[in-house]
């Protein structure tokens, strides 16, 4: 009996590791470098494979449900359905939402379904990144200890991160040394910080959420600790995004007011310590640019009007706030944001969309109809029509509305907020996922739900429910109707 239960507790933490690793280590880095070198775009080449890695991420995570919940437990886990708490329940009720909409909205299902080639975001893909956040509950629900195991993970995998940045940052390109001819090695002459995530931005998100939820779980100073905390914040600042460090400083600072209005100086301290370590590490990256700084000089082109991407941004969110009740039941789906933007924009701002979209020596522009334009290069005969594709309008819930519907951004509501109040009332550690979520939400004002991101967010989201749950139950969790304790014992 007891060679059984070990045995079975054996696979059921391997498995869980396994899903742990997959999920933080190898999905944030997930890339083809072959892909880079061909004429697809870098975004192309890192969502191909991590939905590949999303897959296997998810037959992973199942069979450690299994292992963890034998068949008898996993009935009762099923029928226990009414006791799971209103985010869990929110979530799975989106999850299948979002399946049955793909089959709902206009337009080709296998589009619907997987998303368009240069953006693999469809339903299916959205459904099995909120999904994550039902695995990741149920394996810490069933095993607690795996919920240090995971956020131990998830700080390593920030961290070959930030390496991966920085070292681009400062001119080297590590696809370079499986890829000589990659795409980023042989277009990237300026060192712009991509990351593994393709875009700036999507980086510096990630990394934003990862360091909030690391500063606040220290328990103590460590110098360990102030160095992890220095090379990812100087990874985000390397990649020249605002609305990312914008989150951090705003979280942390809000984090720092509850300790001053608690008197809890010990907890003051160390958020000061840590917080002089990212103050020094964003002075080095500073100083060390061969340019001036471009979050400087962008934030001073937004302080005088002249910055075209925030002009942008008001644009698009003017036209998808219009656009949010053209299909409220079930969304306009994963592209529809494209005929929203064309629809509601005058003239005005179309012309600005496209001087903005459009070649800079492009001449006698004139707008056709949809997205398309005709134009003229110098030196060119003939006249060009070209489509200027925008589909997403760079604000998570606009984009989530127009796409999906409202009763699933009910649902989508109901998830975060019954979500974040129970974290907020379990434990440290689900306080600092609770404000790594709420870092991601203040990125998402200016940003979107993607495949590269994503699915890393909502499985910490479900690592921070698990954890209040078996916080609050104060009761030992069973595999195959043995306790985690004796199951313990057995090994």
């Amino acid at each position: 009996m007891a060679h059984r239960l070990g045995q079975r507790a054996f696979w059921a933490n391997g498995l869980s590791l396994i899903f742990w690793v997959l999920l933080f280590v190898i999905y944030p880095l997930a890339l083809d470098p072959v892909a880079f070198s061909i004429a697809a775009g870098a975004e192309r080449a890192v969502l191909l494979p991590k939905a590949l890695v999303l897959g296997i991420t998810w037959g992973v995570g199942l069979l450690a449900l299994l292992a963890n919940f034998p068949a008898a437990s996993l009935r009762t886990l099923i029928t226990s359905l009414t006791r799971w708490p209103l985010a869990l329940q929110a979530m799975l009720a989106l999850v299948l939402f979002l399946l049955v909409d793909s089959w709902l909205v206009p337009g080709d299902v296998a589009v619907n379904m997987l998303g368009s080639q240069s953006r693999v975001d469809g339903f299916l893909l959205q459904a099995a990144w909120y999904g994550l956040c039902l695995v990741a509950a149920g394996l810490v629900v069933a095993r607690a200890a795996t919920r240090n195991h995971a956020l131990h993970i998830l700080h390593f995998g920030a961290l070959l991160t930030s390496l991966w940045t920085l070292a681009q940052f400062y001119g080297f390109e590590p696809v370079g040394l499986i890829s000589p001819t990659s795409y980023l090695r042989a277009y990237n002459p300026q060192h712009i910080a991509y990351g593994p995530m393709a875009l700036t931005g999507l980086t510096a998100g990630y990394l934003a959420v990862t360091l909030v939820v690391y500063v606040v779980l220290q328990k103590k100073l460590s110098g360990y600790g102030a160095l992890h905390t220095s090379i990812v914040a100087a990874a985000i600042v390397a990649t020249g995004n605002r609305t990312a460090p914008a989150a951090v400083i705003v979280v942390l600072g809000g984090w720092a007011l509850s300790h001053m209005w608690h008197h809890n100086i010990a907890a003051l301290r160390r958020l000061v310590f840590f917080g002089l370590f990212l103050v020094v590490s964003v002075v080095i990256v500073q100083t060390t640019r061969s340019q001036v700084p471009e979050q400087l000089i962008r934030t001073q082109s937004l302080i005088q009007g002249q910055d075209t991407s925030w002009q942008l941004r008001l644009i698009l969110w003017r036209t998808a706030s219009l656009g949010v009740f053209d299909q409220p039941l079930t969304g306009l789906g994963t592209r529809g944001f494209g005929t929203v933007l064309w629809r509601y924009l005058t003239p005005t701002q179309r012309d600005l969309v496209a001087d903005m979209k459009l070649p800079d020596d492009a001449l006698d522009v004139t707008y056709m109809s949809g997205s398309f334009f005709r134009y003229q290069i110098p030196g060119q005969e003939g006249i060009v029509m070209n489509s200027v594709l925008i589909d997403k309008a760079h604000n998570y819930a606009l984009d989530f509305i127009i796409a999906n519907g409202w009763l699933a951004t009910l649902l989508f509501a109901t998830t975060l907020i019954s979500g974040v109040m129970l974290l907020f009332s379990a434990s440290l550690d689900t306080q600092a996922i609770a404000l790594g979520i709420i870092v991601y939400l203040l990125f998402g004002l200016t940003w979107f739900a993607t495949l590269q991101v994503d699915p890393i967010v909502w499985g910490l989201f479900g690592v921070g429910i698990g954890s209040a749950l078996h916080t609050s139950s104060r009761t030992p969790a069973a595999v195959g109707g043995i306790s985690t304790r004796e199951t313990e014992a057995a090994l």
